[in-house]
């Protein structure tokens, strides 16, 4: 299988200082960058979960991860 992991999602809210509440709520760390929020687990360097501002709440994006030898098969 080509993809080996779940690197993060993005997701489109309303409400980002509402959203980023939430996931503080479970122990998640933030940071704004302008219009979008990035949560990590304590002491993570990788993004965890994004947020954006959008008209409801849905998937942006996910972001998977691979070898680099399987990137042509992708």
């Amino acid at each position: 299988m080509a993809v080996r992991s779940l690197l993060h999602y993005c997701l489109e809210v309303p409400d980002l200082a509402l959203g980023k509440q939430f996931y503080e709520d479970f122990g998640l760390v933030s940071e704004d960058y302008g219009n979008r929020v990035v949560l990590r687990c304590t002491g993570r360097h990788q993004d965890q979960v994004i947020l954006v501002e959008g008209l409801r709440r849905k998937l942006h994006h996910l972001s998977l991860g691979t070898h680099e030898s399987a990137l042509a098969e992708i």
